[in-house]
């Protein structure tokens, strides 16, 4: 009886969920198809894959939207069906015009576009029911929080139940269960059950949610856990910011990526314990005194990312940082000198700055394109590489100006095309025109040109020999790299050899006995067989004496390069052994 009632309990939910917002439950079916589909099916080509992938994204896109739209009317009270029938094929045509022109292909402008305008519509759903008067808005979004983390809680561990009863009978009963099966199930409970529980559970008349409807797990988290550690880390990065002012030096480039998702963390704590601020004294502190300190540390945060920017131009990633940097420093002025301090202020600004950093001749896109063009016309006029509108080969170059310049051609290369990079020569190719085009090899790293004139070697010893030991009486096996160094001892003798002086000492009772430059000897066997990567036995052994000892090395394995710049040879490691008797 009790399992019939959960059943039915479990069906009513997805018939509210479906009768309040049925559009959103067909796009979250139809984006989980989409993607099933993509999962499952064989295709000749990529495009034709992708093509599932952006339809499922769309459709995924379709529910904040739909969501948003749904929420408008019942805050305006549209009942009539005309209406609401017009506003969603305007949401039908507004996604078919966003997968025709804004998600033609998948790369990184659509990918953070889609995610910009998806975390929009998804913010604008939380506040459009209080657009007009907000008193219980941190309360609404809590109530949403806590619903939508309960429901994939349960969604993973009905995922992670059935993928065991799967596996289970793939092992007992032998039936080959495709991997793809366990993808599948993943798709189907997060994108059809759990929007279905979660859409159920929002509450329409939240006008009468109190501070007594506050979750007691979230609020114990929220004042006992995540507060003392926001101020911890505070206290860190004041720390910090003392050290490098007594020090006189600029913060490193690391530091804005700190500072700005520890104050997105607080910007959102600050919000969630609104309605805890006359609970406790310590709330009330940290939600009068957090927006104070934050300051100096945006500001050191801004002053980071404007030297990255000053030296290397705009990129997407730093325009997006640097925006959510000013909008943090706006939130803060606002927490300490508004009276009000409405919490809906948080989620419209960060919408629509969202939007706004997407679409538009201000966008990261377009601002990251111009910034590192002026950038790169910047560095091809500096070197004189720049003639009547053509770029001019020069050879002549140093690491760091390659690098610049062959980092600005590899980033439009990756986010956008090389089409849109100037005075770039038309059809132009990344790997066959570098070195015709600027004179050099395309550099993907500041340490590409020493990798680019060396050339490696490798030489092995044949084992197909044996070796004569007659008239030793010692044995040593010895590996030099630059990580390692050897020595081996026999009563008042010790054999070292030292990878950093490539030289083989041999001392009795401190007094050196015989010593050899054992990197020349390495060097030498290069040069007489120079193309050969495996060598006989006579070719690897060296034999020499002195009035002291006898010795014989064979080298089993010699690794290095030849720099081509300046016809060097450098052995980087070798494995050899010793043999050698006393006189």
């Amino acid at each position: 009886m009790y399992f019939k009632n959960q059943i039915y309990i479990l069906f009513q939910k997805i018939l509210s969920a479906c009768n309040r917002f049925p559009i959103s439950v067909l796009f979250s079916v139809l984006a989980t198809l989409a993607f099933i589909l993509a999962n499952r099916l064989s295709f000749p080509t990529l495009e034709q894959h992708q093509l599932f992938i952006r339809l499922g994204m769309t459709f995924g896109l379709g529910v904040p939207i739909s969501l948003s739209a749904q929420a408008l009317c019942e805050k305006v009270q549209i009942k009539t069906n005309k209406v609401k029938t017009v506003i969603f094929s305007l949401l039908f045509l507004l996604l078919l015009s966003f997968l025709i022109f804004m998600l033609k292909e998948i790369t990184m402008v659509t990918v953070t576009r889609y995610a910009a305008l998806f975390l929009a519509f998804t913010l604008a759903f939380t506040f459009i029911p209080f657009f007009f008067k907000a008193p219980k808005f941190e309360l609404y979004v809590i109530r949403l929080f806590t619903s939508f983390f309960i429901t994939y809680l349960y969604s993973m561990i009905l995922f992670m139940g059935v993928s065991a009863l799967l596996l289970t009978i793939n092992l007992l009963f032998s039936i080959n269960i495709s991997s793809k099966a366990y993808l599948d199930i993943w798709l189907i409970v997060v994108g059809v059950f759990a929007p279905a529980f979660f859409l159920a559970d929002i509450p329409k008349n939240h006008q009468y949610l109190t501070v007594n409807d506050y979750p007691k797990v979230i609020s114990v988290l929220l004042r006992y856990i995540l507060t003392p550690l926001i101020a911890a880390y505070t206290l860190i990065l004041y720390i910090y910011f003392g050290n490098i002012l007594l020090a006189r030096e600029l913060p490193q480039g690391v530091v804005a990526n700190l500072v700005l998702w520890y104050l997105m963390l607080s910007t959102a704590v600050l919000l969630a314990i609104s309605p805890l601020k006359k609970t406790s004294k310590w709330t009330s502190m940290f939600k009068s005194y957090l927006p104070k300190l934050s300051l100096p540390l945006l500001v050191m945060m801004l002053v980071s990312l404007y030297i990255r920017i000053s030296a290397y131009g705009f990129t997407e990633r730093r325009y997006f940082a640097l925006v959510a940097g000013l909008w943090l420093v706006g939130i803060m002025l606002y927490h300490i000198f508004s009276s009000r301090k409405r919490g809906i202020v948080i989620p419209i600004s960060l919408a629509v700055i969202a939007i706004l950093s997407v679409i538009g001749p201000w966008s990261a896109y377009s601002t990251s394109i111009s910034s590192q063009n002026t950038r790169f016309e910047r560095l091809l006029t500096e070197h004189d590489m720049l003639k009547n509108g053509e770029i001019q080969p020069q050879k002549e170059l140093s690491v760091e100006d390659r690098y610049e310049l062959s980092s600005i051609i590899i980033y439009f290369n990756s986010n956008h095309d090389l089409s849109k990079l100037s005075y770039l020569p038309d059809g132009f190719s990344l790997l066959r025109d570098t070195k015709d085009v600027f004179g050099f090899e395309l550099q993907r790293s500041r340490h590409d040109h020493f990798r680019q004139r060396r050339e490696y070697f490798r030489i092995h010893l044949s084992e197909d020999e044996l070796i004569d030991i007659n008239q030793y009486q010692h044995f040593g096996h010895f590996t030099l790299n630059i990580h390692a160094s050897s020595e081996l001892k026999l009563g008042d003798f010790l054999v070292t050899a030292n990878d950093k002086k490539s030289e083989l000492y041999i001392y009795k009772n401190e007094d050196v006995i015989y010593s050899k430059d054992i990197g020349s000897i390495a060097k030498e066997i290069y040069n007489q067989h120079e193309g050969t990567e495996v060598l006989s036995l006579t070719k690897m052994t060296y034999s020499d004496k002195n009035q002291n000892t006898d010795i014989k090395l064979v080298f089993k394995n010699i690794y290095g390069f030849k720099d081509e710049e300046n016809n060097s040879i450098k052995v980087e490691s070798m494995e050899f052994y010793i043999f050698f008797s006393f006189r």
